[in-house]
């Protein structure tokens, strides 16, 4: 529970339409969040902690787009880097309150 209030059901289900649209979930996600986010001065942010600038460094498009082909390996060793370093607790107290909308009422 994030303490916001809910969405009225006709938002939800305008949500629901634009994400089926755009073939897309209709909130935030680690591809949306993190691949859309630049690095530097205009990287955006919730909390400006270094949990979160793990989770969007190590997962931005600009940091593998280049090498996925080749460093696959390195592509999955970020991925672990985020998993070992936040813990659910931290993703699901700390950052998860910051994706507000609900998805399907989940």
């Amino acid at each position: 529970m994030t303490g916001r209030p809910v969405p009225p059901p006709a938002v939800e289900a305008a949500m629901l339409r634009l994400g089926a649209t755009a073939d897309e979930v209709p909130r935030e996600t680690v591809y949306s969040y993190a691949t859309r986010n630049p690095l530097g001065p205009r990287r955006r942010s919730f909390t400006d902690t270094p949990g979160e600038h793990v989770f969007t460094d190590e997962n931005t498009a600009d940091a593998l787009a280049a090498v996925v082909h080749e460093r696959l390996p390195d592509f999955a060793a970020r991925l672990q880097t985020v998993k070992r370093t936040l813990t659910p607790h931290y993703f699901t107290g700390l950052l998860r309150p910051h994706y507000p909308l609900p998805n399907g009422g989940q």
